[in-house]
């Protein structure tokens, strides 16, 4: 056992540094299907422990729908349907701060359909709907105030 394992503490945390590590040297995403408690459970150790990795952290909720974690701030930065690797159906996405940005549906990766964004301080700043990443048809736009400044139809 050389230095670095016995400051690990325990075999498990061991295991789990290694796994993570695999996945990062591999440059592949690190995936799990078991939700945050039942695997920080499993494995006798908090995920909080292991911020310094890279990635993106997937955990499958028991309603099917996925959250998305980075990694390195521990910071939830989506949550909502996923299906082939790709957004799919209603989800909100989050900030760096993980403050709510947006919250509606996406079609293979995409917005796509009914949708709010929300700005910095979590003012409603848009209401209306997407189609292929832009805005389109009817909608509501609001200043930082929560003011409309806009309400109309966008092609």
């Amino acid at each position: 056992m050389n230095e670095h394992t016995a400051k690990l503490g325990n075999i498990k945390s061991n295991y789990v540094l290694k796994l993570i590590f695999s996945f990062v040297k591999e440059k592949r995403k690190l995936k799990t299907i078991i939700n945050n408690y039942e695997l920080q459970k499993r494995i006798g150790c908090n995920i909080e422990n292991y911020k310094k990795c890279s990635g993106i952290l997937k955990l499958k909720l028991k309603n099917g729908n996925v959250q998305l974690y980075k990694l390195d701030t521990n910071i939830l930065i989506y949550e909502g349907g996923y299906l082939n690797g790709k957004r799919n159906g209603k989800g909100k996405e989050y900030n760096d701060k993980g403050d709510l940005i947006y919250e509606g549906e996406y079609l293979n990766g995409i917005k796509n359909g009914q949708a709010k964004e929300y700005d910095n301080y979590r003012n409603l700043i848009f209401e209306g709907y997407y189609l292929n990443e832009k805005r389109n048809g009817k909608c509501k736009e609001y200043d930082s105030d929560g003011r409309l400044i806009f309400e109309g139809e966008l092609l």
